[in-house]
This record gives C-alpha cells, structure tokens and sequence, in this order.
C-alpha cells in the first residue's frame, strides 16, 4: 500500500461546497471527503440539502460533526438526516453521542 495512507493531505483541497453544504476535512483525507460527498448527494436526493449547513470531518478524532440548519430536535426531518447519515458516514457524532454508519469507503477498504 502507497505511503499515502500514512500521511495528512491525501488531496488538495480540504474543503469545498457539495449541495449547497459546506464539507471540510482536518487533514483532507480522501475517504473522508468521500463520506460526506455522499452524506451531501443523499441529502439532495431527498430534497433535504437545506437543512444542513455544514459538514466538518475531524480527522484527528475519526468523528464527522454536522451543522444542522434547524432546531426541531426528534422531528421527521431530522430522522430523515440521520437515516441518511446512517447510510453514508461511518462515524459521526449526533447530539453528543457517537453514533456509526456504513460507507462505500474505509480506511480499510481502498477502491482499486
């Protein structure tokens, strides 16, 4: 395996709009980036890229944040997000609890 893996940076860029939703990783880790790409294009797929403002990666704890645009806690459009979450991001923090997903993607896994 390439000593990419190893290292910070494996792109140029760290952050970039998708959707209408700011996305931006620590340390521009690819698979990240990959995780929320997906996170965005599932949400608009919905029609629910509105609600989200941000997205951030920390690739120092492993753990995707989420800037909601909303307050409606337990409402259906939050378990919308999070159904959506569940099924692009495998580890993101919800209401201060960690919760994990699948992805296409992992540091284990790398696409040929």
């Amino acid at each position: 395996m390439s000593n990419w893996f190893d290292s910070k940076n494996q792109l140029s860029v760290g952050s970039l709009t998708a959707f209408g939703i700011s996305i931006s990783s620590r340390y521009s880790r690819a698979t990240e980036m990959i995780e929320m790409l997906q996170f965005c294009q599932g949400l608009a797929v919905e029609g629910l890229e509105g609600a989200v403002g941000e997205v951030f990666y920390d690739s120092k704890s492993d753990i995707c944040n989420f800037v909601l645009n909303f307050d409606d806690r337990y409402s259906d459009l939050e378990k919308a997000i999070l159904e959506v979450a569940k099924k692009t991001v495998s580890q993101f923090e919800w209401h201060g609890v960690v919760k994990h997903g699948t992805s296409l993607y992992s540091e284990d896994h790398v696409p040929l």
